[in-house]
């Protein structure tokens, strides 16, 4: 077994740190084949009204890189990511309306792990805020931010869509 930590979001580099030092204190040899640690982070899209990230092309790039060695799809991950945000932001509302705080914030974490770690940063930061308003017990602000929150949602999946388009099809 591996006793370490990687953070979340799961960035490449960490988890290949975190491998590193697992295969080393096995004693086993690792692999002759090496990441590219110099490859060019993509384009960030940026939301002018909040200037935070859509999203974050490090984490983005990292999980396509991973992607490629491995045995999930982006486009698979993005589709699952779209339907469970969808329904995440309809239980976070319906919560919300029937003031349960104790779902609507367990809701607004999971949609925050869930944008972080597919490098979704204005939406996981959208819903962080969201979180921290259900531990505080305070819902009054909480309809502005749905409305923050779902405008996020669909800008995320919009160039999420786009940036996997772009990948398939290079022109």
């Amino acid at each position: 077994g591996m006793d370490d930590f990687v953070p979340k979001p799961v960035r490449r580099q960490a988890l290949l740190e975190a491998l590193a030092r697992a295969v080393e204190a096995s004693g086993a040899q690792p692999a002759s084949a090496t990441p590219d640690q110099n490859a060019v982070a993509g384009e960030v899209a940026t939301s002018a009204a909040s200037n935070i990230e859509i999203i974050n092309a490090e984490v983005f790039d990292d999980l396509q890189a991973l992607a490629s060695e491995g045995d999930f799809s982006m486009g698979e991950m993005v589709d699952l990511f779209q339907e469970q945000g969808r329904q995440l932001l309809d239980l976070i509302e319906t919560t919300r309306a029937a003031g349960d705080l104790e779902s609507f914030t367990r809701h607004a974490h999971t949609l925050k792990g869930s944008a972080l770690d597919l490098g979704a940063a204005r939406l996981g930061a959208v819903a962080k805020q969201l979180e921290a308003l259900g531990k505080a017990g305070d819902l009054e602000p909480v309809p502005d931010l749905l409305t923050e929150a779902w405008a996020a949602y669909d800008i995320t999946t919009q160039s999420l869509r786009a940036t996997l388009e772009d990948e398939a099809d290079p022109v």
